[in-house]
Order: C-alpha cells, then sequence, then structure tokens
C-alpha cells in the first residue's frame, strides 16, 4: 500500500546501487602514490575540482544539463556494455584509439556538460513532492542520467590521463563534480544519494590521478571542495515536511480545537489516503475510510493519549480534544520529533552527531508509524554513504599531503605523520582525530592505511591503503 511512497522510491534506489558500497572483499584498494610533478606550480589554484570563479556564468545549469543528457541520447553512436566497462579498465589496457572514436560521437553532450558546470546554481525546478502527487509523478529521470553522464565524463578523464593531458583532466574533473554539486542542491534524499554516488565516482578517477607519474599535486583543489558534499540535512527536513505539503490542514492542529467534524474529516484524509492512491471505487473507498477511522479511534486514542500526556500536554487540554484531533496530534508530533533528532545529528560534524544519529534511528525505526519506519532505512543508508564519501575525501588529502612532503624531501616519506607540516593535516570525519594512529613506516615506505569505522559499514574494500615508496 504504501510502496508509491517517496521513502520507498529513494530506499529502492539506494538497493539499486546509487551510492551503494562496492562488493565486500578482504582488502582496502590500494593506492601506489606516485611521483607528483616536478614543475613548480607557482599558482595554487590551477588545478581545480570545481570552475574557476572567472569561468562561471551567471544563469541556472538544469536546463544544460538536460540538454547534454539529450545529446547523449540522441548520438548516433549507442555505448554497449564493453564501452561503459571502460571506466573500470586498468589505464595501462585502456584502448585509447576506439575511447577517442566513441567519444567523438559524444562531442555535444561534453561541450554541454562543460556549459552547464559553468553556470553559477542549478534548480532542477520539479514541482513540490506531496504523498498523494508522488504517484502520478517520479521525478527520478533526471538523476539516471546524470549518472550517464558522470560516467561519460570517467571515460573522457581517463584517456586524458592515459595521454598525461592534466589541464584537459582537471577540466573534466571539475565538470563531474559540478554535476555532483548540482544534483546534492536538490530536496529530495534520491538527489543527495545519486550526487554522493557521482562524488565517488570522480574521487575515484582523484585517486587514478594520485598514482599517475608526474601529476600536479590536488591537495589545495581537495581541501577547497565546498562541505558538506552534499546538503542531507535540507533533504531531510523536506522530506519530513512533506507530510504537512500533503495535508495543510495539520497546521491547525496546535492553534485550535477544531470540530468533531473537521477532526474526523481530516483524519479520514491522512489515515486513508493510501485507499485512494490504490484507485478503489469511490463507495467502497468512502465505506473503507470510514471503518478505517472508526479501528483508529478504537485502537489507538488511548496510546496516543497517553503519548501526549509524556509530551507535556496537560489532561484537561487532551480530554477537551476531538478523539481525531488527538490521534492527529500525536501522529504528527511522531514526525516532528523524528525530524528534530535527526537533524540535530547533521548540525553538527560528523564525529559528534554520529551518536545522535544512531539513538535517532534506533528510536524512530521502532514506531508504529508506518511512513516512518520506512523512511528510516532510506536516512541510514544516505548517511552511511556521506559519511564515507567525506572519509574518501579527507583520505585524499592526506595522500596528497604525502605527496608533499616527498616532493620538498627527496622522495623520502616522513617518519611519522605529524612531520608533515607544510600544509594542515586533514582530521578523521568520523573520529573527530588526526590520522597520526593509521600511519607507519615499513621498510622504507610510507603507508597510510584507512579502514572503516562505524557509521560505515564494515566492509574492507571500502578501506584505502595509501602506499609512497622511497625514490
Amino acid at each position: 500500500m504504501m510502496c508509491r511512497s517517496l521513502f520507498v522510491i529513494c530506499l529502492a534506489a539506494i538497493l539499486c546501487g546509487a551510492g551503494a558500497a562496492p562488493a565486500p572483499s578482504e582488502d582496502p584498494r590500494h593506492i601506489q602514490l606516485a611521483p607528483q610533478s616536478n614543475t613548480k606550480q607557482v599558482e595554487t589554484f590551477r588545478y581545480r575540482l570545481l570552475p574557476d570563479p572567472h569561468d562561471r556564468i551567471p544563469g541556472n545549469a538544469a536546463p544544460l544539463w538536460r540538454l547534454a543528457s539529450d545529446a547523449f541520447h540522441e548520438a548516433k553512436h549507442k555505448m554497449t556494455a564493453k564501452e561503459w566497462a571502460w571506466v573500470e579498465v586498468p589505464l595501462d589496457k585502456l584502448p585509447c584509439q576506439e575511447v577517442r572514436g566513441v567519444l567523438a560521437h559524444y562531442t555535444a553532450a561534453l561541450q554541454l556538460s562543460r556549459q552547464a558546470a559553468c553556470r553559477e546554481h542549478c534548480d532542477w525546478e520539479l514541482p513540490p513532492v506531496t504523498f498523494q502527487s508522488i504517484h502520478i509523478y517520479l521525478p527520478m529521470a533526471h538523476m539516471q542520467r546524470c549518472r550517464e553522464l558522470a560516467n561519460l565524463l570517467s571515460i573522457q578523464f581517463r584517456l586524458q590521463l592515459v595521454e598525461r593531458r592534466f589541464d584537459d583532466a582537471a577540466e573534466t574533473l571539475q565538470t563531474g563534480f559540478a554535476l555532483a554539486r548540482h544534483l546534492c542542491e536538490g530536496n529530495m534524499l534520491i538527489e543527495i544519494l545519486v550526487g554522493i554516488a557521482i562524488h565517488t565516482n570522480m574521487f575515484n578517477r582523484v585517486e587514478e590521478w594520485i598514482q599517475t607519474p608526474g601529476s600536479p599535486n590536488l591537495y589545495w583543489a581537495l581541501t577547497e571542495l565546498p562541505r558538506p558534499l552534499g546538503n542531507m540535512r535540507h533533504a531531510v527536513e523536506y522530506e519530513l515536511n512533506s507530510l504537512y505539503r500533503s495535508f495543510p490542514g495539520l497546521h491547525r492542529l496546535r492553534k485550535e480545537t477544531l470540530t468533531t467534524q473537521a477532526a474526523d474529516s481530516l483524519a479520514n484524509e491522512v489515515f486513508c489516503w493510501p485507499a485512494k492512491m490504490l484507485g478503489e471505487k469511490a463507495k467502497e473507498a468512502a465505506i473503507l475510510e470510514q471503518w478505517r477511522a472508526a479501528t483508529l479511534q478504537a485502537t489507538m486514542y488511548p496510546q496516543a493519549r497517553k503519548r501526549l500526556l509524556e509530551w507535556g500536554w496537560p489532561v484537561k487540554e487532551i480530554d477537551a480534544l476531538p478523539k481525531s484531533q488527538v490521534l492527529l496530534l500525536w501522529h504528527a508530533g511522531q514526525w516532528d520529533r523524528a525530524r528534530d533528532d535527526i537533524l540535530k545529528a547533521l548540525t553538527v560534524p560528523i564525529w559528534q552527531g554520529q551518536t545522535l544519529m544512531a539513538a535517532a534511528l534506533k528510536e524512530h525505526r521502532s514506531t508504529d508509524n508506518v511512513l516512518l519506519k520506512l523512511l528510516m532505512p532510506a536516512i541510514e543508508k544516505t548517511w552511511q554513504a556521506y559519511v564515507r564519501s567525506e572519509r574518501q575525501l579527507a583520505g585524499l588529502r592526506c595522500a596528497e599531503a604525502l605527496r608533499l612532503y616527498a616532493a620538498a624531501h627527496e622522495g623520502k616519506p616522513p617518519a611519522k605523520w605529524g612531520d608533515i607540516t607544510i600544509v594542515p593535516l586533514p582530521i578523521d570525519p568520523v573520529t573527530g582525530k588526526g590520522f597520526d594512529d593509521f600511519y607507519k613506516v615499513s621498510d622504507g615506505h610510507g603507508i597510510l592505511e584507512i579502514m572503516p569505522r562505524p557509521p560505515i559499514v564494515n566492509v574492507p574494500s571500502l578501506g584505502r591503503r595509501y602506499e609512497l615508496a622511497p625514490k
């Protein structure tokens, strides 16, 4: 009955792979850091991961992203599974000539993507999401198309990297990170989730960059990325406020005592809307709604009254309200408390908020509010993806700090992590501490091994082992 809920849609997208963790592996991903460019980089931000401010143009990026996607799908050449696999083929086995030939068919899509990336803001201009409208219009097509563009950009980047065209490769990264950022400016959890998935895609490209001999250092480019990477807090608030967008009458609950008729009517609207979504005949739906409303009052009113008392409502005020209004106050109160508990966790840094988030998810997963039960797994999965991406970013900054140190010390790694003073050392977003305990020197090799920690799922392949070999 709730399968049309936007929360289930979010969860379905997660389970289908948007931002999902890779297949389990016994080892972290090994990244062999390469010596960076010997050329003195006078301009700190010559290589950026978002378009330079002087390249940005006023306007909305969303129409251009859609045009880029249209150009991709209208190209005479259609990408095959083999060609999509070029995103993962080892760089030394990338069939460069074949890749160039295929990319030539997508020149318009790539050019339009670059133009979109340079726009100052992005508004997808989607209609407000309500429970009643979600079964009519599912605003998901643009997100899947954005993932296609991100994979196309990844293929272009890998070709440019193999050919050591670092300026062109950096511009492609800018376009990919801008696409991720623009999705993360959306209202819905699924937009944040897909945006994070594209961020992860681009971070994987950066991992290839830092393994390429002679590649410029990206420490400051990574450091200047806007934070947080995905505005999960805004999306959670938007999703949970869907209740009030769907049923504006709920705004009256705390302001006035409704008549019994008005309260019953609103309760029927709130509790029985799935019957209408199922397309039941009008007469049958009306009978069903009346029966459900009577059942709700008989079985749930005592529980609702008890909870309002626990929330501090005076007995006289509760007993003066129609029973349907008490049920609605309880229902809305559950939503408000879930929203507030999760927003508190998202208001502070990850290392401070993870305990709050764990407590909020545990409490509200056990609620008998069906929609909240559906929402909690979606929030948890998005939270885990968000933390993974923030930690991957911190790890990449650490890797580039290592490369900077080696460049200044004849290729040698630091004896201990605190010896790196050339740049500010990143903080682990999960612990709020430095990465000192993750670093060691073995046989002259500097090794930084960052393994998953809660709330990140304990899958070793989500870890990273950055290794710097001496010259």
